[in-house]
C-alpha cells in the first residue's frame, strides 16, 4: 500500500507541477455501510491533500450530495446523471469515462462555481448594438411621446384596463 500511495503523489506532484493550478477542490469522503472498505480511499486522499498543501494551494472541500446537487440540481443523483451533466456543461461529445472522472469534473464543476471572480477567466467584452428589429404586426408606428399620453389623461382616456385594485404604472 505505501508504494500504491507514493505512486500516487509523485504522479500528481507532476500534473501540479506541469499545469500550475492556483486553486484545488476535493470531495469528502462518505462512508456508507462498511467505514473499512473507505480507509484505502482516506489514505489516498491524504496523500493528495498533503501533496495540495505542499504546493501552497487551498483546497476547498465538498461533499458527494453538494456536488450532485450543483451537477446535475438533484443531490441523490446516479453516477449516470452526473456524468450525463458533466458531458452536457462542458460540451463533450461522450460522457467522461472512467466513472471517477466524471467525478473529478463533477467537483472542478462545482469549485469553479464558487471560486472567487479574481480566479476567474476574464470575461467576453459585451457585444455590439443589437440590430433593429421591426416592430411586431400591429403595433407600427411612432409611439405616443409623454406629453401625448398625459393629454389624454387630461382628455379624461381610460387610465388603464386592468382590473380593479391591480398595481398602477404611470407613464
Amino acid at each position: 500500500m505505501a508504494l500504491r500511495l507514493l505512486s500516487i503523489m509523485e504522479a500528481l506532484a507532476a500534473v501540479l507541477a506541469e499545469h500550475g493550478p492556483t486553486e484545488s477542490a476535493v470531495e469528502t469522503l462518505y462512508f456508507g455501510k462498511n467505514a473499512s472498505s473507505g480507509m484505502p480511499v482516506a489514505q489516498a486522499r491524504g496523500v493528495v491533500l498533503a501533496a495540495l498543501a505542499g504546493r501552497g494551494l487551498a483546497v476547498a472541500e465538498l461533499a458527494p450530495s453538494s456536488i450532485k446537487k450543483g451537477v446535475t440540481g438533484v443531490a441523490a443523483a446516479g453516477k449516470r446523471q452526473v456524468q450525463e451533466m458533466a458531458r452536457v456543461i462542458l460540451g463533450l461529445a461522450e460522457i467522461p469515462r472512467p466513472d471517477h472522472a466524471a467525478d473529478a469534473l463533477g467537483v472542478a464543476i462545482c469549485a469553479s462555481a464558487l471560486a472567487p471572480p479574481e480566479l476567474l477567466p476574464p470575461a467576453l467584452p459585451p457585444p455590439g448594438p443589437l440590430p433593429a428589429e421591426p416592430p411586431p404586426p400591429g403595433l407600427s408606428g411612432p409611439a405616443l411621446p409623454p406629453a401625448a399620453l398625459s393629454a389624454r389623461a387630461a382628455a379624461g382616456a381610460p387610465r388603464s384596463r386592468r382590473p380593479s385594485g391591480g398595481r398602477r404604472f404611470s407613464p
